[in-house]
């Protein structure tokens, strides 16, 4: 009773039945993951009320166009080592190697490091004023 396309995956109203729908028809695990239903309500919970800054906020693209994401946030299978692993991020290229890459808005920088192995890359986390 799952869907089996995105269209059909976006009318879906229960969390855990997205959830579920998600795993089984996009992911196709090799086992379960009963608990990403608790992790998709939490993550949920964060986002559903939250709007999208209007006006453009100041903000710009962190590279230079034509940009394509490579890899989104969230469950998916490893390129390196093949099992399932949240990324906690997205991945953006724009084929060129050596694109200066800026932060997209003002804010205070929180986290930044490279504590991964070096083909991961280095990663900055900024805390905006507008959250």
């Amino acid at each position: 009773s799952y869907p089996y396309s995105w269209t059909q995956f976006m009318t879906l109203t229960n969390i855990n039945t997205a959830t579920q729908a998600f795993v089984s028809n996009f992911e196709r695990p090799l086992n379960g993951h009963p608990e990403r239903s608790t992790w998709a309500q939490e993550w949920y919970n964060k986002f559903v009320n939250l709007g999208i800054p209007s006006g453009g906020g100041g903000y710009i693209a962190p590279i230079s166009s034509p940009i394509t994401v490579t890899s989104e946030m969230g469950w998916r299978t490893s390129p390196i080592t093949g099992a399932q692993e949240f990324h906690n991020a997205m991945d953006l290229v724009n084929g060129n190697p050596t694109t200066p890459i800026l932060a997209s808005g003002d804010g205070q920088v929180v986290q930044a490091g490279s504590n991964y192995y070096d083909w991961y890359g280095n990663y900055t986390v900024i805390k905006h004023a507008d959250g």
